[in-house]
Order: C-alpha cells, then structure tokens, then sequence
C-alpha cells in the first residue's frame, strides 16, 4: 500500500507538510505542541490507527503492528479520538479488507483482527496498570494530573523481553500555562528525551492548512492578546497571573463519586448568544461536609425556555440555588425567584460579589472542601481566573475571554459553591475530614447577601 492511498483512504490526498514531519519521526518520546484548529489531534489519531493495524503511514510499509493506549482529557475527548482512530482504520479496510474484529468497535476500545487493540483510558494513573503498548497522551496541557500519569506511564512503555525496543509516548496538546508537564517537556530537563514539534496558527497557515486571513482574525478578535498567544502561537502564559493554580485544581479531583451523597446547592450562569455558554453546575455533599461535583451542564445558543427548564430541574434536585441575574439575566432571575421562591438566590453582579465569590471558591479548594471530576473546559475555566489590583489598592477579578466562553464553567461553579453554604470548618494537619453540621451552614455569611444589590 502507497503512502498517497494511505492519505486517500482518510479523506484528503495529503498530508500538511508538518504533518508528515510529524509521522515521518520515528522517536520513541515525541510531543506535539500544536495551535488549535489546524488538525494536531487528526493526525495523532491516524497515527495510532496506524500502528495498531501495522503501516508505516509515511511510507505504506507493513510494520510491527502494537497495542495502542489513549488518555484524554475527559470522557468525551476520548470518544472523539476514538472515532477519529476509527474513521481511519474504515478507511483501509476499503483497501486491506477487514481489520476491526467482529464485536470489536465500542465507545472506549477497538479490537483489531491483528490481536491488537486500541485503549482509550480515564485521566487516572492507576488506570494505566496492567497495559502494555503506546501511549500517547491527548490534550496534555488541559489533563489533571499530567505528572502522575506520565510517571505510571513510563513502565508500561518501558523495553520488555517481548519488545526489547519499547514502546512509544506521544504527548500532544495546546499550551496551558508554564507549571504544567506539558511546560516541562517542551521547555524543561524532562523533555531531553523528547523530539518536539512546535505548529503555530501562522506554520500551519503557510504549510497550506485551509484557513484564511480573515479565519485569523476572527480567532484574534474573540481572545485578548495573551490568550491568542497561548490558544494559536503556542505561548505558555505565565501561571503566576493565575488565581486558582493548576495544582491546586488537580489536587482536588476525584475519578469516583463516593456513596451517601445529598444534594447541596446549584449554580446557574446564564447566557444567550455568541461565545458564552449556559452552564448549570449542581453540587451534593457527603457525610464529611466536602461538595462533590453532581452535574455540570454546559450548552450554547440555548432559549429562554430551554434554560429556564434546565434551572427548573436543577432547582428541584437542591436546597438552594444561585443564579447570575446581572444584565440579560435580570429578568430570568426574577422569574425563578416567582416560580421557586426563596430558594433560589438572583444575585446582580458586582465587584464585592465577585470578590466574596471567586474567593469563597478558592477556599472550598484549599479547604478540600470541594471535589471537582475531570473536565478540561472546567479546568480551563477555573485556570481563567485572573485577579489583579487597581491603583488605588482595590481588587477586580477577571475571566480570560477565549475561544471557549468567558469562564462560563467556573462562574457556575462558584455559585454552586455560594449556595452551598462555602467553604465550610477547617482541617487538621493530614487530615481531609471536617467539621460540618448543618446548622454551621445555615449561619454562613455565603448565605446571607450584605445588600440588596446581591439579591434582586
């Protein structure tokens, strides 16, 4: 088989030329940081396709062919890079005959004919145990506890007696901030083994990736200039701007709900047009009075109706429920607080809120009084967090403005966390259990708004 077929069977008659600089490297450690849109996560899942089904893509070879392990950054990613493994392998079978094994295509694994399979595993180390093979690490820069899971990857690919030569590990991702692993690889001592490949909005551009002038500057125009850096020129942004730190964030999520949870509180962001998204976070808590993560729900373009039925649900589900009534969800607010009464909290945005929330969020993390489960838009958004001081030594918080909404997720999640009663007790040296009661909740300050202008 021809490298041209191999490129025909997947749609397109030839790879960009960065994407054969990146298929053509043979290295066993290689990372790919990539802008967005311009086919990085395409052409990392052709490659995977490949391997397990035995081509050499760039040379329509036969080759070796190995077990393929994936982790992404959430169950979704993972069902998407899947699919994208599979599109590929359907599309030489139009060429080779069959090679996915009757029964062998499901939501998270392909079984190949070969013997070989295609993994795709949950952002957890210890999910790792026991499997042999590849690993290639998607959407790096946005995974929880990316060193852990690099680490428990390292002797699954190491040289065995049935490979002497090892396996590979790809990592592959757009920038977040510079305390990441994905930082460390491309920039720090870890990445003296790796062979790096670094692919700009503007390379991909002039390698004659189909996205025009005005493409970029629609892309420029919804980020300010430090987001476009980081999101299509491959920057690493600083995370000492950050208010929430990303280890801060990973420390505090979980893979699995405990049991005996009971409903705490909701939060609602509310939204209409353009980039901003409408998302609903409920919370419930456990015996020890941590807040776990229930729900997040998380859409674009919604109507009026469609939300007001989401907040409806979400409302029924909690003891209390805080929504965003600044500017259009003034009246969205006022119509919950009508249908629902006290339960639910219309709060106007201002600076003061803005202060006692983000901070009340950053102290449920610090307290471990919060347990968040993987989500790469949730991470992004809480990472987005940015605080800053005025001249006159007063405090303004921000959310970075991206491609991806405007922190929608972590605006919901610090509402939740507001009508959940805070950040409540406090822990002992080694200790994640507290002191919780729910009369302590009931005397919370989160509870109480110090003026009118919290609850319209």
């Amino acid at each position: 088989m021809s490298a041209e077929l191999l490129s025909a069977t997947m749609g397109e008659p030839y790879f960009k030329a960065y994407q054969r600089d990146y298929l053509a490297d043979r290295s066993n450690r290689k990372a790919l940081c990539k802008s967005r849109r311009i086919g990085g996560t395409e052409v990392a899942a052709a490659e995977t396709a490949a391997c397990a089904a035995g081509f050499d893509i760039t040379t329509g070879s036969v080759a070796a062919p190995r077990g393929q392990i994936v982790v992404s950054a959430s169950q979704n990613h993972s069902r998407e890079y899947l699919s994208r493994c599979k599109h590929v392998l359907r599309g030489f079978e139009r060429v080779t005959g069959p090679l996915i094994s009757e029964g062998g295509d499901q939501v998270f694994r392909i079984d190949l004919l070969n013997g070989r399979s295609i993994v795709a595993l949950p952002a957890n180390p210890n999910a790792l145990r026991g499997h042999e093979g590849d690993l290639t690490i998607d959407e790096v820069g946005a995974i929880p506890n990316a060193h852990e899971i690099y680490q428990a990857g390292q002797p699954i690919t190491a040289p065995n007696l049935g490979n002497p030569a090892g396996y590979a590990i790809r990592v592959i991702g757009t920038p977040l901030g510079d305390g990441s692993l994905f930082y460390d690889i491309m920039h720090g001592e870890r990445g003296a083994a790796f062979s790096k490949h670094v692919v700009s909005v503007h390379d991909a551009i002039a390698a004659g990736f189909p996205l025009t002038q005005a493409d970029l500057d629609a892309f420029r125009a919804e980020l300010d200039a430090d987001m476009f850096a980081q999101e299509y020129e491959c920057v690493f942004s600083s995370a000492s701007a950050r208010y929430i730190s990303a280890e801060l964030f990973d420390s505090c999520v979980v893979h699995a709900l405990p049991p005996h949870l009971v409903p705490a509180g909701a939060g609602f962001d509310v939204a209409r047009r353009g980039r901003h998204k409408s998302a609903c976070v409920e919370l419930w808590r456990g015996p020890d009075g941590v807040l776990y993560l229930r729900s997040l729900r998380v859409e674009r373009g919604m109507h009026w109706p469609a939300q007001e039925a989401w907040a409806s649900e979400a409302i029924g589900r909690s003891s209390a429920f805080a929504v965003d009534a600044s500017g259009i969800g003034t009246q969205f607010g006022e119509r919950l607080v009508e249908q629902h009464g006290s339960r639910v909290s219309a709060l106007t945005f201002t600076t003061q809120l803005k202060e006692q929330l983000y901070s009340g969020l950053r102290l449920a993390f610090e307290r471990r009084m919060l347990r968040v489960t993987p989500d790469p838009d949730l991470r992004r958004a809480v990472l987005a967090i940015r605080r800053r001081f005025t001249d006159h030594g007063n405090t303004i918080f921000d959310l970075s403005d991206d491609a991806h909404g405007h922190g929608d997720e972590a605006v919901a999640l610090a509402l939740a966390v507001h009508a959940s009663g805070g950040a409540l007790g406090t822990l002992g040296p080694g200790s994640d259990r507290v002191s919780w009661t729910p009369e302590r909740s009931e005397r919370s300050k989160f509870l109480r708004p110090r003026s009118r202008a919290w609850a319209q």
